[in-house]
């Protein structure tokens, strides 16, 4: 059974504003720079340099602050500094986000989250 839903000029214009307002905030751009902070406090600071796809993107980190541990997992990694590699991907509908620190953690995920937790600097 179908639903009629009757909307207003307001109703719309509201709706319309807020739909472009989430896709501003969920493109990412070469040039943007972002920071990740971790639930201990420590955050990192990068700019993204590449974008492969809709979903992958990669940059550099900028500053790190605080100690990015690698975890109990392996305490052979050692935590990322300033100018090493980070890759971004997101799932399909750019909802959540994983991030890859290649030179020190490998191919193995370093972190993920929401990405209304992925802070926009510029």
């Amino acid at each position: 059974m179908k639903k009629i839903v009757r909307l207003t000029e307001s109703d719309l214009t509201r709706l319309v504003k807020r739909i472009i307002r989430e896709n501003e905030m969920e493109s990412i751009k070469i040039g943007d720079m972002y920071k990740i902070t971790n639930p201990n406090g420590s955050h990192l600071k990068f700019k993204i340099t590449n974008k492969e796809n809709n979903e992958e993107y990669s940059g550099t980190i900028i500053q790190v602050y605080g100690t990015i541990e690698p975890g109990d997992f392996s305490k052979t990694l050692k935590s990322p500094k300033a100018g090493d590699p980070i890759q971004i991907s997101l799932d399909e509908d750019g909802s959540f986000y994983s991030f890859y620190l290649p030179k020190t953690y490998g191919e193995m995920e370093a972190g993920s989250g929401d990405i209304s937790d992925l802070k926009k600097l510029n």
